[in-house]
């Protein structure tokens, strides 16, 4: 179902009022760039921080509110799976990491990872 079931999972188990997401095959982002944008987040008043590199937005590395998750329950029952439509539906604010894109690779294969690494 995409990732924005593995976000809805994630808010069904946790207590927290606050998710920081992060994909699986993004191994080389480093605590420094997330708790930027943990900080970020604690700044705004949105409800959905997300990282970006210039134009190119990263989708799935994000901090979202928990109490966001009766909206995409919704939004995911509908047929939808388009992250950035979701997005749209709440005041989320964009991080420009510019030139600190190293670390928003994602690697699925050892070519790439060696290509990376």
């Amino acid at each position: 179902s995409g990732a924005l079931a593995g976000i809805l999972a994630a808010m069904y188990y946790s207590n927290a009022g606050v998710l920081l997401m992060v994909p699986c095959d993004a191994p080389f982002i480093s605590t420094v760039q997330l708790l930027h944008l943990l900080e970020q987040h604690k700044q705004s008043d949105a409800n959905i921080t997300v990282a970006c590199t210039g134009e190119q937005v990263h989708s799935v590395f994000l901090v979202v509110e928990t109490h966001l998750k009766t909206s995409l329950e919704t939004y995911l029952a509908q047929g939808e799976r388009k992250v950035r439509l979701w997005f749209k539906q709440h005041k989320t604010q964009y991080v420009d990491f510019g030139s600190e894109a190293t670390g928003f690779e994602n690697i699925n294969t050892l070519d790439e990872l060696n290509t990376i690494a």
